[in-house]
């Protein structure tokens, strides 16, 4: 152990400042912040986990005052309880206002710490941090926390640090344990926390459901702007990996105008590190560079299909020509083709056809012009492409592929890619990029070396490896859908690739493209109807456009409020098809057209409504309502006039209707309607259906029938498939929807469902636009398997987001986020049902300790045996 003592008489304030290198020096960036912090603190004890000589304690012995330097192993919390007992016991806290508790997991101060300090010291509390998270549980981020007086002479505060102890499971132990609990110890003693820079809660809530946790250090450029004085070093270094969610590199950028001794540090410290800067943060003017010649892959790197395997081009002829059997055969006929001409670099579709048979003579035509239809331009292909064209550099286009040149230069500027000069295809030039032949053929073509060019692509071997190989600089940049599926936000969609489902193929490539052409973190709200509003919403629009010519369906009601979404989808989708009409057919609004019904539970609402209305509120029931008959009856048809005045404006045509509605128990916007609508009304359409059969004629998507293992399900389609309005309750004397908004809960409801129906008209003009008019027709099925994955693997985001999405009750009175209704604040055990995730981490690892107990004493037991049967036979 080395140490190094220069012990003031007097602190004020006192930081305890955790360190950990595994060289056993001091790094210049940890220099750096001790230097700055000195500037607002009284004395500095310095605990390493690790070592350090005497020659790297003298390089911050100008800051601190005291130095403990040895491998104990137990993380910064056991740093931070070294150093406080420490401070604690030789007197360094009896002067003492306020306590810091520090570590070198980040780069900074970005700005100086004064007036960081004096902004918290006008600030009312009892602790603070920079910044907190509320991820397991609601905590300050340990990094940097400080303590006031109050606090840290506490006996709940001294038994808690005394208790930071070495675990076995390692860091997330000590994060579930100690940083996660922090916060919730000290508050539940009465002191009062807060920390300096506070995201707008809907932002938090918007980078939580993207990046699927609820750590704000992932968004370095973002927390700089909001005047975060310190950034995470794992941000900086490539050590967040996938978690990561803006690029270092435009961090730094921007602190170079800001702090340009600390940006050059940090990339000194990089540097050291060995770091190499990852492709996929490079900005368009970083890939392009200065190369004569900008070489570019063409799937997925310049253009991109709509599906999630290429090979789903073959399934989408297949399902559209009624061609049963035509995409395995073309799968089969590439292989036997690649076989056939093995002496060849690559086959050409033309010999891919002739293995096809006279069956599918003139397909190979129809399948080109499917992929010059479905072929779409790469958001992040294209920016890059501008930058070349800004630059003046020549461009062109590199592929291991079957299709002809030709055809894909035309494809590629009718694209938008004008000034492509050139297209390579493998089948043409009889050599492919994966090793490296296509790669030197273009540049004896071109007349250029190695150092001209720079080619992009998405393969790592072809585009990347193959032409590093032959001196070509090369930069990655992943398609879409592998993207996607690398967060670990989307863990849903990786656990759905495999399925052979063409529709979820579809889906996911649509969420992947959607993403990647957002810009920046999308709406909250809107992303949950762009993921599972709208797959839900198209599926079933598809599924009734498909069952309406069946049944020769004339007219179609998308009854208010469930069917509002649905009407909008189906006019971007058919808008020159079976005329459709949304219409106002509340329980409520049509249930006052009537003064008597055999149904007790309509009578009794409309004795309700009519008491309210005209009694001031006075009941009416079967022992009075005789004696308001006739005043009840002129109400009702007062009521049905203006109802009939509002069905009349609508022009509705069609004497073979279909009712649209979602989830139903009892069919009532059918049975209400078709009072209105008489022998006009033909069938009901409902998404599912539940109880006892109706008496109506009545069909479903794809005739589910939900049962109680659906109620998740059905719950989120309530609240994914409706209306940004209230519900109509009356119509008033000037032919406007009166419609009550004395619910709060109710009205937030609204507000955010308007920006859920902005995702779910997203993603069906994005679905139309795509697929070219084509269709998937997502199964009900499909979609419960896509939801039920959503459900099945909750973040920290989705739980966030369901916080704030509310679901009534039955009766209609009491609301509750879709977060409780669904359970998704639990671990999901069985056997700790309703446990919340930090406190089943903690009881996992209590089990743990208790467990290693168990193990020492049985070992303790044993060997305490053994002696006394040692002895035994000595003795004997």
């Amino acid at each position: 152990m080395n140490t190094i003592d220069f012990s003031p008489s007097h602190a004020t304030r006192v930081a305890i400042f955790a360190s950990y290198n595994k060289d056993n020096r001091v790094a210049d960036y940890v220099v750096y912040m001790l230097g700055e912090l000195r500037k607002v603190v009284d004395a500095i004890v310095f605990v390493a986990d690790n070592d350090l000589d005497k020659k790297q304690i003298q390089r911050i012995a100008p800051y601190i005052d005291h130095a403990i330097c040895h491998r104990h192993g137990s993380y910064d919390f056991g740093s931070y309880r070294i150093g406080y007992q420490w401070a604690l016991t030789h007197g360094l806290l009896t002067d003492a206002d306020e306590l810091l508790m520090i570590n070198d997991s980040c780069y900074g101060p970005v700005v100086p710490f004064e007036p960081i300090f004096s902004a918290m010291a006008g600030r009312t509390c009892d602790f603070w941090g920079l910044v907190d998270s509320n991820e397991g549980s609601h905590h300050i981020q340990s990094f940097f926390m400080a303590f006031r007086r109050q606090v840290f002479l506490s006996p709940i505060f001294s038994n808690f640090v005394n208790d930071f102890r070495k675990q076995e499971g390692g860091f997330w132990d000590y994060v579930d344990l100690y940083e996660r609990r922090f916060t919730d110890v000290l508050e539940s003693q009465g002191f009062v926390s807060d920390v300096y820079v506070k995201p707008d809660c809907e932002m938090v809530l918007a980078a939580s459901l993207y990046s699927g946790n609820g750590n704000m250090t992932l968004w370095p450029l973002t927390m700089l702007r909001l005047g975060m004085p310190l950034v995470k070093v794992k941000a900086m270094t490539g050590a967040f990996g996938e978690d990561m969610q803006e690029s270092p590199e435009a961090f730094l950028h921007e602190l170079q105008t800001i702090n340009p001794e600390l940006a050059g540090i940090i990339q000194l410290d990089r540097i050291d590190r060995g770091f190499k800067r990852e492709d996929r943060w490079c900005t368009a003017e970083q890939i392009v560079g200065s190369e004569q010649v900008v070489s570019f892959d063409i799937f997925d790197t310049l253009l991109q299909r709509p599906f999630l395997r290429p090979t789903d081009l073959f399934a989408l002829m297949e399902k559209d020509l009624k061609l049963k059997g035509f995409a395995k055969r073309r799968i089969k006929a590439e292989r036997e083709a690649r076989r056939r001409h093995q002496h060849q670099a690559d086959v050409t579709i033309d010999q891919i056809y002739t293995m096809m048979g006279t069956r599918y003579a003139g397909m190979k035509e129809v399948e080109m012009d499917y992929e010059r239809r479905l072929l779409t331009p790469k958001t992040d292909g294209l920016r890059i492409y501008k930058e070349a064209l800004r630059q003046g550099t020549t461009i062109i286009a590199v592929s291991d592929m079957y299709l002809p040149s030709a055809f894909l230069l035309s494809v590629l500027r009718e694209k938008g890619y004008t000034a492509i000069s050139e297209v390579f295809v493998s089948c043409e030039e009889n050599a492919c990029k994966d090793g490296g032949a296509l790669f030197r053929k273009v540049m004896q073509k071109l007349g250029i070396k190695a150092g001209q060019m720079v080619h992009i692509g998405d393969n790592h071997q072809a585009d990347i490896v193959s032409a590093e190989n032959e001196g070509v600089r090369s930069v990655e940049r992943r398609k879409d859908t592998d993207q996607l599926l690398l967060m670990p936000s989307m863990m849903r969609y990786e656990k759905l690739k495999k399925t052979p489902s063409l529709a979820l193929s579809v889906n996911i490539a649509l969420q992947a493209q959607h993403k990647a052409s957002c810009g920046n973190v999308p709406d909250p709200f809107s992303q949950l109807g762009y993921e599972l509003g709208g797959p839900l919403a198209v599926g079933y629009v598809e599924h009734i456009h498909r069952v309406a010519h069946e049944q020769g369906i004339d007219g179609l009601l998308f009854v208010s409020r469930d069917g509002y979404a649905l009407y909008e989808v189906y006019k971007k989708l058919y808008p020159n098809d079976i005329k459709a009409y949304y219409i106002e057919a509340s329980r409520t609004l049509i249930m006052r057209n009537r003064a008597h019904y055999e149904d007790g539970s309509y009578q009794q609402r409309v004795w309700q409504l009519y008491a309210e209305e005209q009694l001031d509120g006075q009941m009416v029931d079967e022992s009075n309502c005789k004696t308001y008959e006739q005043d009840m009856e002129a109400w009702a048809d007062d009521n049905a006039a203006r109802y009939k005045a509002y069905v009349d404006s609508l022009n509705i045509e069609g004497e073979r209707l279909m009712t649209v509605d979602m989830t139903t128990m009892a069919y009532t916007s059918l049975r209400l309607l078709t009072e209105v609508f008489g022998h006009r009304i033909y069938c009901g359409m409902f998404s599912t259906t539940h109880g006892d059969s109706s008496s109506y004629k009545v069909m479903s998507y794809d005739e589910h029938h939900w049962d109680d293992s659906d109620m998740d399900l059905v719950i989120l389609e309530e609240e994914l498939i409706t209306a940004p309005l209230l519900s109509a309750d009356s119509i008033g004397d000037d032919g406007s929807f009166v419609r009550d908004a004395s619910n709060p809960t109710e009205v937030v409801r609204v507000d955010r469902y308007a920006r859920i129906l902005q995702g779910i008209m997203e993603y069906a003009l994005d679905y139309h636009r795509l697929l070219d008019g084509h269709e998937t027709r997502m199964t009900f099925d499909e979609w419960k398997q896509l939801a039920g994955n959503y459900l099945k693997y909750p973040n920290h985001g989705t739980i966030q987001l369901f916080n704030q999405v509310y679901h009534e009750d039955s009766l209609h009175q009491v609301y509750h986020s879709l977060t409780e209704e669904m359970g998704l604040e639990t671990s999901g055990g069985s056997s700790n049902k309703g446990t919340p995730i930090h406190q089943m981490n903690v009881m996992r690892l209590r089990r743990k300790q208790h467990k290693h107990l168990r193990t020492i004493r049985l070992l303790i037991a044993v060997a305490a045996t053994e002696l006394i049967l040692l002895a035994l036979n000595w003795i004997l």
